[in-house]
């Protein structure tokens, strides 16, 4: 970051010096002279602490304006939704209070079913001598189709050791090894075969510790 500050100090000390250069009836040599004598100024610490102190606030400034436009949207959405309420007769706000109350049950329950599935999901994995990590990347949409998932993982895995095992055999150091790639974590993910993106999970483990 403070990188990045002193590259705006010599920005503005750069502009400063062509602003003295446009003044008229000086001499190039003064210009130059001028310009010279800006750029190599030096800062104290309780200058670069007020130049840090003014981008924190700025950070903080932004902060609490996204916090409030959040805010202000999701009060003009309770507005609207009083208002469209409002014109309901009493029937009508009666079922959508219930539609309303039966979807947030729904959410509800397909958020505790998904945090129940990865709690099994985690303790297959241990069992299986895994890491507990892969389970939000082994999930399927039911444990029949997630215990699949951690099967061919397991697979992959398996596989996987045996042939660094040989090649360390043979003498010769496994590329994964060397902690280099050329794929990252988001290129795995977005992978649509899950073979084949299982098996890059595998090749690719410190990408995800």
């Amino acid at each position: 970051m403070l990188n990045n500050y002193k590259g705006l100090i010599r920005m503005n000390l750069q502009l400063l010096a062509e602003d003295d250069g446009a003044v008229g009836g000086e001499s190039v040599n003064s210009t130059e002279e001028s310009k010279n004598a800006e750029e190599s100024k030096t800062y104290t610490q309780e200058e670069l602490n007020k130049l840090l102190q003014s981008e924190g606030d700025k950070r903080v400034t932004s902060a609490l304006k996204k916090a409030k436009a959040e805010w202000e949207k999701e009060q003009e959405e309770k507005i609207s939704e009083a208002e469209r309420l409002a014109k309901m007769t009493a029937d009508e706000r009666a079922k959508a209070e219930a539609e309303k109350k039966t979807q947030a049950l729904i959410e509800e329950n397909e958020r505790y079913k998904k945090a129940n599935l990865e709690l099994q999901a985690k303790n297959n994995l241990k069992d299986q001598g895994l890491d507990e990590s892969f389970s939000s990347f082994l999930l399927g949409v039911d444990a029949e189709s997630t215990n699949d998932n951690i099967k061919n993982f397991k697979g992959a895995f398996d596989k996987a050791v045996e042939a660094e095992v040989n090649e360390r055999l043979k003498g010769k150091s496994p590329s994964a090894s060397t902690g280099i790639s050329t794929i990252t974590k988001d290129d795995i993910m977005k992978i649509e075969d899950k073979q084949a993106r299982l098996k890059a999970i595998t090749e690719n483990q410190h990408l995800f510790e």
